[in-house]
């Protein structure tokens, strides 16, 4: 299991709220993951927001974070980066 940093965006009329959280995660699981918790976030929030969501793994050679996986829930779709 890896630690990541979760980050959401979600856009409603032009504002956008950013929610951080940490979630320790097979990176086998990180798709479906991601998936789920933009259908629950799509749940609770007004029809045509915009909701981002990025999973990012600490690098302790560079001290940064990377961003490993997104989910663009606009276009339904996953990018492993």
């Amino acid at each position: 299991m890896e630690p990541y940093s979760i980050e959401t965006k979600i856009k409603i009329d032009g504002k956008t709220t950013t929610i951080k959280s940490e979630k320790k995660l097979k990176p086998t699981q990180l798709e479906d993951w991601l998936r789920d918790t933009f259908i629950e976030f799509n749940a609770i929030t007004p029809i045509n927001t915009d909701i981002d969501i990025e999973a990012s793994l600490y690098n302790s050679i560079s001290g940064t974070w990377m961003c490993m996986a997104s989910y663009y829930g606009s276009e339904k779709r996953f990018v492993k980066h």
